[in-house]
């Protein structure tokens, strides 16, 4: 794991040893310059003689800024080999240099800390916090935050973005975050933390919350564009356009500079509501200085694809073929989508033609460009689609589940197309294939097709799952055949599957239909002995029932409940 190439110049690795307590500080030099030429093999060299802790340390925040993590917690574990133990500051290097998804790497040293006697400073909380909100584990990190107020830490503007930062997917633990720093410095909060906490509210869509934020730090040392640009994805996100062009107006005025991301987001939260307001936007943007990026011109893509405006989105794809900017996979598949909203099929092909030269297609292209295809006069056309993806090594149920989905539409006949499909690729049909046809028979009242369907899934030895069961429980209901629902019922049980409310509910519905009532109720009672809560289709049905009761048998009205 932490082999590293030999090192070029293995004479200056040979005088690094030389040294002894007396040349620490050149040690420690020493390797500050090796990491920063990226000679990690001669700094372990350096080590193969003991050293002092301090240079360790050193070499363990140089290799960590290099993104060497792994030979950082090499250098901590040879530490504790040593006959001087790490210290704090050993700890803290190796905690800020984890990458991205190593919280809990980061929760085990500062156990070991602790273990050890070693007291954390607010630089390890603050160290290990960053590495919660690296992996967005808001309640880790609000959970260590309260733990350095226990020990009576005094957390830093660090500490509170860090925190704030972690609860992006919490937005009133992030707001209660910046009103505790408020309350603890008698202060207002950076600008940086306050923008942390606007973007936390336009995660949570809280668009009056992010403005209020954006007010307040507006009226004290003023708003930059990560502030616009996060009150502005807040108003995109809660559908409030208008009031992202406002404050894309406002910022004009002002000295603040747009930059690619806030224009892309700009652009992002007129489309979601109003796609001509997205447009003009668009165009005035492009008679602007700053250059829009691949980024802005696809989030134009897909508002044009949303609102069903493909040959807007065809006339600026090409602007960017024959611009600098170089369209990415993402911008030919959002081009594409835009095509399968407009039923323009062709336009789609020739788009693939053109990636096809400039990059190989990815799977989500041919996905998009099936969904386009949807509407071709020939289905075989997705077919030699299919091939293509076959060939290039991509998984094909998912695209050939979505291919017939579109291509279904509400035509049960144009579902069983998936079959055709699976076996000219010599992929045999699965559960999820036989559970995609039944469902298409069912919605069009084909329910003899769905039970013949599912006796083929069980003919092929494809086992049936919850939902193959309630398709044919559904078919047995409409039927009025209570008893072959209720021995599907007691299959479903037999094979170890779990019956849910869906599956009571269509045997009740089966029973019911078969004026077999008593069945009925009874299998109500069963329902909630397996701790499914009924629900309004259950009571609805229970009330059929009972008026049905009522209306055939001579018993009194109160039979019903004593049953």
């Amino acid at each position: 794991l932490f082999y590293l190439p030999p090192c070029a110049d293995s004479t200056d690795c040979k005088d690094f040893k030389k040294g002894g307590q007396e040349r620490t500080r050149e040690v420690q030099q020493q390797i500050l310059e090796l990491g920063e030429s990226r000679q990690w093999q001669c700094i372990l060299e350096v080590f193969q003689d003991p050293q002092r802790v301090d240079s360790y340390n050193v070499a363990i925040d140089c290799v960590g800024k290099n993104k060497q993590w792994a030979v950082a917690l090499q250098f901590l574990a040879d530490m504790q080999q040593a006959e001087e133990s790490p210290d704090v500051v050993s700890y803290n290097s190796a905690i800020n240099c984890l990458p991205k998804g190593h919280w809990s790497k980061a929760l085990d040293l500062l156990a070991d800390m602790q273990d050890i006697e070693l007291h954390p400073d607010i630089i390890t909380y603050n160290s290990a916090i960053k590495a919660c909100e690296k992996a967005a584990r808001w309640d880790l990190a609000l959970h260590l935050f309260e733990d350095l107020q226990d020990l009576e830490l005094h957390p830093t503007t660090v500490t509170f973005c860090s925190a704030i930062l972690a609860c992006q997917k919490a937005w009133s633990a992030a707001l209660q975050l910046l009103e505790v720093e408020i309350e603890m410095t008698g202060m207002m909060p950076c600008a940086r933390n306050f923008n942390a906490a606007i973007a936390a509210c336009a995660e949570g869509e809280q668009w009056e919350q992010a403005l209020q934020l954006f007010e307040r730090l507006q009226s004290t040392s003023g708003a930059d564009v990560v502030t616009y640009t996060c009150a502005i994805q807040a108003c995109g996100r809660s559908q409030r356009w208008m009031e992202a062009l406002q404050l894309y107006a406002e910022m004009l005025e002002s000295e603040v500079q747009p930059n690619q991301i806030l224009c892309t987001v700009a652009v992002t939260a007129c489309g979601s509501s109003e796609w001509s307001q997205a447009l003009q936007l668009f165009a005035d943007m492009s008679c602007m200085e700053l250059q829009l990026n691949t980024n802005a011109h696809d989030a134009i893509l897909g508002v044009c694809g949303k609102h069903e405006r493909w040959e807007d989105a065809l006339f600026i794809f090409q602007h960017m073929i024959q611009s600098t900017i170089s369209p990415t996979a993402a911008s030919f598949s959002t081009a594409m989508q835009a095509c399968e909203k407009g039923k323009a099929w062709k336009s789609a092909l020739e788009l693939m033609a053109q990636m096809k030269l400039a990059m190989k297609p990815s799977a989500s292209s041919y996905i998009a460009l099936l969904a386009a295809c949807s509407a071709a006069p020939k289905h075989l056309l997705s077919l030699q689609l299919l091939s293509e993806m076959q060939s290039a090594g991509f998984e094909l149920r998912e695209a050939i589940y979505n291919a017939a989905t579109r291509q279904a539409g509400t035509d049960w006949a144009g579902a069983l197309n998936i079959f055709s499909d699976l076996m000219q690729l010599k992929m045999p049909p699965d559960v999820v294939a036989y559970n995609f046809a039944m469902s298409y028979c069912t919605k069009n009242r084909r329910h003899f097709q769905t039970l013949q369907l599912f006796a083929a899934m069980q003919d092929q030895a494809v086992l049936p799952d919850v939902v193959s069961y309630n398709q044919a429980i559904q078919a047995c209901g409409n039927f009025k055949m209570g008893q072959d629902a209720l021995q599907l019922l007691s299959e479903m049980k037999l094979i170890g599957l779990h019956p849910n409310l869906v599956s009571y509910n269509w045997v009740i519905t089966a029973c019911s239909n078969a004026d077999d009532w008593p069945k009925a109720l009874q299998l109500l009672h069963e329902m909630q002995l397996a701790g499914l809560q009924p629900s309004g289709t259950t009571d609805r049905l229970l009330q059929r029932i009972q008026v049905d009761f009522r209306e055939t048998s001579p018993v009194p009205e109160e039979a019903p409940k004593k049953i």
